[in-house]
């Protein structure tokens, strides 16, 4: 049997080489979002200018609006907007993680399956198939795996659930190496 991978050519019998098969559990705690999100914005191509953009526009306007005849209830409105604006950006993580500590999932045992077919990831709520074709993009970070597939968004996987061989096995998968 012949296997061919991005990396090498090799003859291999095919009782030689198991296939890949990785099963892990964690559970949806404080520290596994936190990671999550600090991971995820490390690889966002989004600066924190960026982020703060819209709330400095809207400052400006409401300071053009206060410069003109228009009622002061909508300069006091765009001030407003612009001050909720830069307080989301700046609490943002703390936001994101109050909001996943509430949800149903919290606190729910994860089931991460790794195969020759792609990522499973299973719980209560949730039940998600990754086939490795579906797969857009994997990108590496200190701590995890983004996994973005092309269908749009993103999963981040810890590195506390993975070993190397199997780390090392989703990023032979990722298109963009």
């Amino acid at each position: 049997m012949l296997v061919v991978s991005r990396r090498m050519i090799k003859w291999a019998h095919p009782m030689q080489d198991p296939p890949m098969q990785h099963r892990t559990t964690f559970t949806l705690n404080k520290a596994h979002y936190s990671e999550c999100f600090e991971e995820s914005r490390k690889v966002s191509p989004v600066t924190n200018s960026q982020r703060y953009q819209k709330a400095a526009i809207l400052f400006f306007l409401a300071l053009v609006l206060s410069q003109t005849t228009v009622d002061g209830y909508v300069t006091g409105f765009f001030f407003m907007l612009a001050i909720i604006d830069a307080l989301s950006v700046y609490y943002a993580r703390g936001w994101w993680l109050a909001r996943q500590l509430i949800s149903r999932a919290s606190g729910g045992e994860v089931t991460l399956l790794i195969n020759g077919q792609g990522i499973e990831i299973q719980s209560e709520y949730v039940n998600q198939q990754l086939l490795w074709p579906d797969i857009a993009e994997i990108k590496q970070t200190d701590r995890g795996l983004i996994v973005y597939p092309v269908a749009g968004g993103q999963s981040y996987i810890s590195k506390h659930s993975l070993t190397d061989d199997v780390t090392a096995f989703i990023l032979s998968h990722n298109k963009n190496e």
